[in-house]
């Protein structure tokens, strides 16, 4: 009939996807006792379940010279919770104490809505919250000990000398260290005296 038509119609279909969000995960190192030294400590983060269980390992760093350390960027292109721990990596240093701590960090992401995500880090020590996220490991070093000086003083005395000398160097005194098999010389002055002198380091 004059009039009629065929009506189509025309959908639109738009599509939202909020931009990832990029966060950097970082910490201090401090080392009491001596100076601290560029790349000296290494610290490992771990991807986590909610109760703070470590899995994957996701970056190991070292420190700067000024202690300040960093691990790579996590990069989240959904809203949701992550867990994750950090720790120190227990190395061989002599005389340091290395600090145990394990932190608890929780990375929550949220959606604007305006095409953003938004990230907030909140970082726990033994399941209470740290004062400004701060992530700090403190070792102490502990200098070793100066060396012990041992002396072994010796007198010699001769009868009938009607108030003369021995002579200079007149007599050697010998001494043995029988578990070192270490032999030692000295000789006496004029007066009879003689002397050993030793130093020892801690573990001599």
């Amino acid at each position: 009939k004059q009039g009629e038509g065929t009506v189509q119609t025309i959908a639109f279909s738009n599509s939202y996807q909020a931009s990832a969000k990029g966060v950097t995960l970082s910490g201090n190192k401090v080392l009491s006792g001596r100076e601290l030294a560029a790349g000296e400590f290494s610290f490992e983060l771990y991807a986590a379940d909610q109760d703070f269980t470590p899995g994957e390992k996701l970056d190991t760093a070292v420190n700067a010279a000024n202690g300040q350390f960093a691990f790579k960027e996590i990069t989240y292109d959904q809203a949701g919770v992550y867990y994750y721990t950090a720790r120190e990596l227990r190395g061989g240093q002599e005389r340091v104490a290395y600090d145990e701590t394990v932190y608890q960090v929780t990375v929550t992401v949220s959606d604007t809505l305006t095409g953003e995500l938004v990230a907030q880090v909140a970082v726990a020590k033994d399941g209470a919250a740290v004062a400004n996220n701060a992530i700090t490991f403190t070792n102490v070093y502990t200098p070793a000990p100066d060396a012990t000086s041992v002396q072994l003083h010796i007198n010699k005395t001769l009868e009938n000398l009607n108030g003369g000398s021995m002579g200079p160097e007149n007599f050697v005194f010998i001494l043995e260290d029988v578990d070192n098999n270490g032999r030692y010389e000295t000789t006496s002055d004029k007066e009879g005296a003689a002397v050993f002198s030793f130093q020892y380091n801690e573990g001599d």
